[in-house]
Order: structure tokens, then sequence, then C-alpha cells
């Protein structure tokens, strides 16, 4: 059972799991297709990072953190 802080330090972990599920999901289709891993890892990094933090666990912030210093990483090779 999570900690009970009410709003937002429930909405957004539930939201990051959520997002997560679906990017790692589509992710795990694209890389059986042949294509870029970057989503399948992206996805599992928010559902971890969001448990961390559903469970009060300060590391979830890091590894959202991480996240997106790995998202910008990739849009800017991405971009040339």
């Amino acid at each position: 059972m999570p900690p009970q802080h009410g709003g937002v330090c429930e909405v957004f972990p539930f939201l990051l799991i959520v997002i997560g599920l679906v990017l790692a999901g589509g992710g795990a289709w694209l890389v059986r297709l042949g294509g870029s891993r970057y989503y399948l890892v992206t996805g599992l990094g928010l559902v971890l990072a969001g448990l961390l933090l559903w469970h009060g666990n300060a590391w979830g912030v890091w590894l959202y953190a991480l996240m997106l210093a790995w998202t910008l990483a990739w849009a800017l090779r991405e971009a040339g």
C-alpha cells in the first residue's frame, strides 16, 4: 500500500506507470518489427520511476530525470 499523501503525490506516479506501460508495450512491438529500442527502454524506465515514486522513494525522481536526459539525447541524435 502506498503512503497516503493525497493529490499530486498519487496522481503523477500513476500517470507515469500508465504512460510507461503504453510506451513499453508499443516499444516491444516495435523492437519485434526491427525498430528502435528507445520506446521500450523509456517505457520500462517510466514504469519503474512511477513505482518508486508511488512508494515514496526519492530515487524515482532521479530515474525520471535520467529518462528526460535520455530522451533529450535520443531526440538530438535523431534530429541530426
